[in-house]
Formats: structure tokens, C-alpha cells, sequence
């Protein structure tokens, strides 16, 4: 229900969004590491819907909304999704990567934003 209600207030109020949507983003990522398959799913699609609409990873530099440090941790979970055992959230966590593959053929600025968060410290 959660992914329900975020998705229907960012197409309501697109134009007048949250200040801050990190704690919103954070939410579902946490939540993608969720024991439970019904959180997993709720936010799986949460985070391809976000990444979709481009509202994570825009086509533009860092908005000030939205810190280098989230769009991280959106791969993060977005990778560890790649590896549930539900099928369905694989497929979801998989066809968002192929989404994101699109994006950076055709902006330089989310593929140099992608690149920095698959670069290993060290």
C-alpha cells in the first residue's frame, strides 16, 4: 500500500513535491532488505517507479532535494534486489538496472552519477 500512496502523491503533486524526498527514498530502501515478501515487493516497485520517473537519478546534476549519498544507497538496494528469491522482485530489480543502462546512453550526467556509485573505495 505504501508504493500505492507515495506513487499517487508524486503524480498529484508533481510540481509541488517535498522539499526532501531522501527520507521517503531511504524508507523504501530500507525496506528492500525487508524479511517480509510483501514489503520486499511494495518496494521494489517504489524504487523502479522512482528511478522510472526519473525523480532518482534525473538527467540533470544533483538536484539539492536529493544527495549524492541516496542515489547510492538506491543502487544498493537495488542490487541486493537483483538477488531475492521472489521472481517477480528479481525481474523488477533487473528490468529498473536495464532502465538505468537507457538512462546513461543518453545522459551524461546520470551515467557519470551511476559510475560513482558502482566504484568500489579503496
Amino acid at each position: 500500500m505504501a508504493y500505492w500512496a507515495i506513487k499517487d502523491y508524486i503524480m498529484l503533486n508533481h510540481e509541488s513535491l517535498i522539499d526532501d524526498m531522501s527520507s521517503v527514498i531511504h524508507a523504501f530502501v530500507n525496506g528492500s532488505v525487508s524479511l517480509n515478501d510483501h514489503v520486499s515487493v511494495e518496494c521494489a516497485n517504489a524504487i523502479s517507479f522512482l528511478i522510472t520517473h526519473r525523480i532518482v537519478y534525473p538527467p540533470v546534476k544533483f538536484t539539492e532535494s536529493l544527495q549524492p549519498q541516496t542515489m547510492s544507497c538506491v543502487m544498493d538496494a537495488l542490487m541486493h534486489l537483483t538477488g531475492h528469491k521472489s521472481k517477480f522482485i528479481k525481474t523488477r530489480a533487473f528490468s529498473t538496472l536495464s532502465t538505468l543502462s537507457t538512462y546513461c546512453s543518453s545522459s551524461e550526467d546520470v551515467k557519470q552519477v551511476i559510475e560513482n556509485d558502482l566504484k568500489v573505495p579503496g
